[in-house]
């Protein structure tokens, strides 16, 4: 009975190294984007202002994201995304395949304004 406890606990081990590597996406800084091409990573940045277009004809969303010195264009199929008022900064956590150094095909968009997490104090 333990030597049935021991493999199965290996195999569990085995089985969840195997996970993390395989699915885990790393986290990349947007200057690093040109040694990940045709990889899946995640990049969070500042949406720019005005770079919101929408392509009706195939569900596609495109924008621009900025982390002050670095420009990405972030293309997403999606059939609708909701993106609060163009007035406040935006902030885009993106996850997707780099296309090049400056474009990624995003799987996943969240997007999140800080206005909407700031506390207010009430004097």
């Amino acid at each position: 009975m333990k030597k049935m406890l021991y493999i199965f606990v290996i195999a569990s081990l085995i089985f969840a190294i195997y996970s993390i590597i395989t699915y885990s996406i790393p986290t990349v800084e947007m200057s690093e984007l040109e040694k990940f091409i045709g990889k899946d990573v995640q990049v969070q940045g500042t949406v720019v202002k005005g770079s919101l277009r929408i392509f009706e004809n195939n569900n596609t969303i495109v924008f621009s994201i900025t982390d002050g010195k670095n420009v990405v264009r972030v293309y997403y199929n999606l059939e609708k995304l909701y993106i609060p008022s163009e007035t406040e900064e935006l902030i885009a956590i993106v996850r997707g395949k780099v296309i090049d150094k400056e474009t990624i095909l995003a799987k996943k968009v969240l997007i999140s304004c800080p206005s909407k997490y700031e506390i207010k104090v009430e004097q």
